[in-house]
């Protein structure tokens, strides 16, 4: 079973270790450094109130993967 929740300041680390896993393999990120957990931070607070941050868990609490979204200012802001 896979649990959805919105993801706060805690989930930022173990956020950070999977994306590092997903940089590290390579071919699926434009990203190419490595990142913390206080980079993390930052780009939660950078929009603060106009981002979702969400993450997906296993029955145990294991992050599975996590999604956000905020706004971009090159794209309208109807976009």
């Amino acid at each position: 079973m896979i649990h959805v929740r919105r993801a706060g300041v805690l989930d930022t680390g173990p956020m950070a270790e999977l994306l590092n896993e997903i940089i590290a393999k390579g071919g699926t990120t434009a990203m190419t450094r490595m990142v913390k957990r206080g980079d993390l931070d930052q780009w939660m607070q950078f929009h603060a109130g106009r981002n979702a941050w969400f993450v997906a868990e296993d029955a145990n609490g294991v992050l599975l993967g996590y999604q956000w979204i905020a706004p971009k200012d090159t794209l309208p802001a109807e976009a």
